[in-house]
């Protein structure tokens, strides 16, 4: 079986899988498939960056699955859990950093500070996308109307992806950032963005959403560069770890964390212009 065989096995049990629990209109169904994929999420991280100190890995795991959810399903604001988060994370990533690893140990032999200042990064960025992302959709599930804008959200960001890849492709041009993505380029973003905005008026007359504030032009736009920059930290992740794929748990399209950064970073926009 090739590449794109598994490719398209793969996309279409996940979205026969996420039209059925959206379908349910259940909050706490929806909470219960966003812990999970919190969850293979966290698994990836913590495989990427070889994490073994089994105290902070524990303590991360609240921040990054437990909290988002029980925040957001307790009624917390969405400034509450991020600041919370924030302290949190510093305080875990700073004090409870100790390399157990004799390998590790070795690499950063008298540069102890370096090792602690380069996880606590990871880790900010790591909250900033999943953590607020989880956050975001589970505070959208317990709406109404939650499963009509999870399918605007996830057609904004499928048909920004499809523009921005054949925008790319097709006109090329300067690249986004050469670092951290040097596949992306300024083009494919703007088609992306092109895309994005027609889709998001059919979905909008299609589904008779009612409730998206702020016209229909300006959250779309902001809601698709906030899912290109979740997008962009996934891929600055995976590079400061050296790694190509967050893992192989979807076969023929790498990780979880791989399919899901863009839906993760647009999901605090959406819940801001829906909610």
């Amino acid at each position: 079986m090739n590449n794109l065989t598994k490719r398209i096995i793969t996309a279409t049990i996940l979205l026969l899988v996420i039209i059925f629990v959206l379908l349910q209109e259940s909050a706490q169904l929806t909470s219960c498939f966003i812990g999970l994929i919190l969850t293979f999420c966290f698994y990836e991280f913590v495989k990427m960056l070889k994490l073994q100190n089994k105290k902070q890995s524990v303590l991360m795991f609240f921040a990054f699955v437990i909290a988002p959810i029980i925040f957001a399903v307790t009624g917390r604001t969405f400034a509450f859990y991020s600041i919370f988060g924030f302290i949190y994370v510093l305080t875990v990533g700073f004090f409870f950093y100790e390399p157990n690893n004799e390998v590790l140990k070795a690499e950063f032999e008298g540069r102890e500070l370096e090792a602690v200042q380069k996880k606590t990064f990871l880790y900010l960025l790591y909250f900033i996308l999943i953590g607020l992302g989880g956050f975001s959709l589970t505070k959208i599930a317990c709406h109404s109307e939650s499963a009509k804008v999870f399918f605007w959200l996830i057609s904004v960001v499928s048909f920004n992806d499809i523009f921005a890849y054949a925008g790319g492709r097709l006109i090329g041009g300067a690249k986004f950032n050469k670092f951290i993505s040097p596949n992306k380029t300024i083009s494919g973003s703007v088609c992306g963005m092109i895309g994005a905005i027609i889709v998001s008026y059919l979905m909008i007359h299609f589904l008779g959403i009612s409730n998206l504030r702020y016209g229909l032009l300006v959250p779309t736009i902001f809601t698709v560069w906030c899912a290109q920059i979740g997008d962009l930290i996934e891929s600055f992740i995976k590079r400061i770890v050296g790694v190509k794929d967050s893992s192989n748990l979807l076969p023929g399209h790498g990780g979880v964390l791989d399919r899901v950064d863009a839906i993760f970073g647009a999901a605090p926009l959406t819940l801001i212009c829906f909610f």
